[in-house]
């Protein structure tokens, strides 16, 4: 059963603690999925083994009420920690195991580290893998983890657990429901003042209390929203809910060097611009290539799956040149050839690991199998304005019939 959960209570303070709770996952309840429903996940049906209910328990807001000094690290939280923090990195690893030797992290937060740690680095018997499955839907599908962010206090245990549920189910279970977690999540982030952590004048007076160590903490926290917000608004062509602005870091957002996006000015650039344009574009995939040759495929758990987006996008864009009618024969098209095949072996290292990049690869396939050779000009722009994003509903109406794009006359 779930733990009882009582309508949000409008925060009155921003009071933020590195206390924990001792929180409950709920029952596990059917899951819809707007990619690829039935294929993506089959949901176990037969109940955890050994899973009782639990009850929410406060803890004091910085000493749990059982204090046990030199408690040992189990093997999973160190799994955790030497792989899988690499991709998600949201812990200071030796501020985190020297909580965890006095006790003084959420249980709720363990249990799912291992969970998650067994599921993407042990080979599992058979027995095993339906529990770490049947206890990993109890998890998503917990209204407890939402619930327990709306507290009067925020707490960096409930969200550093939001943060690693909502980073597996997205590369994982695409779909509605991890972009309906991470939106969640970060107007939660937005509503206690993450946003503002640079801009302390902006805080509630609570946050004043706060160490610069806990401050750093969240820092992280919020760096990993606001990734997973732009993963998730990325993959799907909708907007961002958090503005490059407020994470505060010195990204390059306009390049004088660069070329406008092709996608926004391919109806107006005169035909040298365009093949001007074109030629960097091919020359930019070619460089990811030329990196993704050197790439060790034992590190693809510790590295964000996310990267799987940009081994998609070049993907289609050297098929796309592949088959342009203005590519040359000869060296050139072997060297195409010879990229794609690089970077789909990459794609399905990651593949092996999560639904994401699988997704993707069959995205692919689809794609380079139903568009023919001899691109004109004409025919790669139309793709290109169809390209919103990999899980964008007007991509897959495109490769569901591309020809009846290619060949409207309108």
């Amino acid at each position: 059963m779930a733990a009882n959960s009582e309508p949000a209570i409008p925060r009155q303070s921003t009071k933020p603690t590195s206390a924990g709770f001792t929180s409950n996952d709920g029952e596990t309840q059917a899951t819809n999925l707007r990619v690829c429903d039935t294929c993506i996940r089959k949901k176990v049906k037969c109940a955890f083994l050994g899973s009782q209910p639990e009850e929410l328990h406060g803890w004091a807001l910085v000493l749990p009420r059982k204090k046990t000094s030199n408690t040992a690290i189990p093997a999973s939280v160190l799994t955790f920690f030497d792989i899988l923090q690499d991709a998600n990195p949201i812990f200071s690893r030796s501020r985190f195991l020297n909580n965890y030797r006095h006790s003084l992290c959420d249980s709720g937060l363990i249990s799912t580290i291992t969970t998650i740690s067994a599921r993407l680095t042990k080979s599992l018997s058979l027995q095993e893998s339906v529990a770490v499955d049947d206890r990993i839907d109890l998890l998503l599908s917990s209204t407890a983890v939402q619930d327990n962010l709306f507290s009067d206090t925020p707490v960096l245990d409930q969200f550093r657990k939001s943060c690693i549920l909502a980073v597996y189910e997205f590369h994982q279970f695409p779909g509605h429901q991890s972009w309906m977690r991470i939106g969640a999540l970060t107007r939660m982030a937005l509503r206690v003042g993450l946003d503002q952590l640079q801009n302390p004048r902006s805080l509630q007076p609570e946050w004043s209390a706060v160490s610069e160590e806990d401050l750093d903490e969240w820092r992280a926290i919020w760096w990993c929203i606001y990734r997973l917000d732009s993963y998730s608004n990325l993959s799907s062509g909708t907007p961002y809910l958090i503005s490059e602005h407020l994470v505060t870091t010195a990204f390059i957002l306009h390049d004088p060097q660069q070329s406008p996006p092709l996608q926004d000015n391919c109806g107006v650039l005169l035909d040298e611009q365009w093949l001007i344009s074109w030629q960097e574009v091919l020359e930019i995939c070619q460089n990811i290539a030329c990196i993704a040759e050197q790439w060790d495929s034992s590190f693809c758990v510790k590295v964000d799956p996310a990267i799987s987006f940009v081994v998609f996008t070049t993907l289609v864009f050297l098929d796309i040149h592949g088959k342009s009618i203005t590519t040359p024969d000869g060296t050139l098209r072997v060297q195409i050839e010879h990229d794609k095949t690089v970077l789909r072996l990459m794609l399905e290292q990651f593949a092996t690991i999560w639904t994401l990049p699988r997704l993707l690869k069959l995205s692919y396939v689809t794609f380079s199998e139903s568009i023919p050779g001899s691109l004109t000009d004409r025919h790669i722009k139309r793709i290109i304005l169809r390209f919103d994003a990999p899980l964008h509903s007007r991509w897959l109406q495109f490769l569901a019939d591309p020809h009846k794009y290619l060949n409207d006359d309108q």
